[in-house]
């Protein structure tokens, strides 16, 4: 079954935001404060971070003449045997790359591509924002099978269990068969009348439950297996009730969150709703560690108890939509659109290291055995090292 392709609106906020890192940031330089303040003190205390290490960097793509603010949204992948890094860019090439920088190939995909890239085993998809979904060779990067979706694409697929799960901006998921790229099942929400915030939740599965949200504030539960609804919640309270933060499932419960600022805590079999709490507005992402979640909008990350959703700490960012987060060995690590790469306490929030590139870092940064990737608004791909924060 195909989608018609459908744009979302683009909602522009003009509030105030808390600064966390001032000016302009050059690579590799650190320039400003960060403020970090806790629910436990108001006061505001101001630190230095660190730097991070430059270990390999170079730019893979270049700016077009009069082309205004270019961004790369698409989060890269790190194949797990062999450290191959795999990038996309804006203008649709896709590029394989040896843990050293060496490159080892390029291809065209046809669109340009800001959802985020997977690696499962030997093979590498992509989603592009022309509703193309590509399954390659990871070794050699041939194409292996295409699906056309008709829709625009802008989310990180999910792969489980010989399936993809392929969200797209307008309010439709698509269930790919990975041997063939055949359509298993697809399901679509009404569309909107009212604007909406661009962007579309990734879906997450456990056992053979799927769930993820939409931009009616809806959260639906889908039997991966045919499609079929198990249950929906509604998420929201005025404003705009979109749910793109990727839900959590942590010990048979599911967490959600809606830009509106509503957190919920739903059992997983049922969607019977838990326990709810508020959380800053504006929460476009969500990452969870032990019994801790961590969302994030425009302007601030914060952490949260998954037990009450209680507050534990709330750090301000500046620089726009936070890129995904990436949380390791007790830090956290994410970009802005306009801001540098920074690494915050996991516990307590406070500022540790930051990495500027001068041009912001939309897509989230990746771990590898040595360090991070990077990619860089300024088409710059860079390998970095943890600094200590001992």
């Amino acid at each position: 079954m195909d989608a018609r392709p459908e744009r979302k609106p683009v909602q522009r906020s003009s509030r105030a935001r808390r600064s966390i890192i001032a000016g302009a940031v050059l690579a590799g330089s650190l320039c400003g404060a960060v403020a970090a303040s806790s629910e436990a003190s108001a006061s505001v205390k101001r630190v230095q971070p660190g730097r991070f290490s430059v270990n390999w960097h170079e730019q893979l793509t270049r700016a077009e003449l009069l082309e205004y603010a270019p961004r790369e949204r698409s989060r890269p992948a790190v194949h797990a045997a062999h450290g191959w890094v795999f990038v996309a860019d804006r203008f649709g090439k896709v590029r394989s790359l040896e843990p050293s920088g060496e490159k080892r190939w390029k291809i065209d995909a046809g669109g340009p591509i800001d959802a985020g890239l997977i690696v499962q085993g030997d093979t590498l998809y992509v989603a592009t924002a022309r509703g193309l979904i590509l399954c390659l060779d990871a070794e050699a990067g041939e194409e292996l099978w295409r699906y056309q979706t008709r829709a625009e694409l802008g989310t990180t697929p999910t792969y489980h269990d010989g399936r993809l799960l392929v969200p797209s901006l307008a309010d439709s998921l698509f269930a790919l068969d990975v041997g063939d790229g055949e359509l298993l099942w697809f399901h679509r929400r009404r569309r909107l009348d009212d604007l909406t915030i661009r962007g579309a939740a990734r879906t997450v599965v456990e056992g053979s439950v799927a769930v993820t949200g939409f931009s009616d504030g809806a959260v639906i539960a889908f039997d991966v297996n045919d499609g079929n609804t198990l249950w929906s919640m509604q998420v929201g309270t005025g404003g705009f009730k979109d749910v793109d933060a990727t839900p959590v499932i942590h010990e048979g419960v599911v967490y959600v969150v809606s830009y509106s600022g509503e957190l919920l805590a739903l059992d997983l079999e049922t969607g019977r709703k838990i326990q709810r709490a508020s959380v800053p507005e504006g929460a476009v992402r969500m990452e969870s560690k032990g019994n801790k979640l961590f969302i994030a909008g425009p302007g601030f990350v914060s952490a949260h108890t998954a037990k009450n959703g209680g507050m534990v700490w709330r750090t301000g960012l500046d620089g726009g939509t936070p890129s995904d987060l990436l949380i390791h060995a007790g830090v956290l690590y994410l970009g802005t659109e306009e801001g540098p790469l920074v690494g915050l306490c996991a516990s307590t929030g406070r500022p540790l290291a930051a990495f500027g590139t001068g041009n912001g870092v939309a897509a989230g940064p990746v771990r590898a055995d040595s360090g991070v990737w990077a990619w860089s608004n300024g088409g710059w791909l860079y390998h970095l090292s943890l600094p200590s924060f001992d």
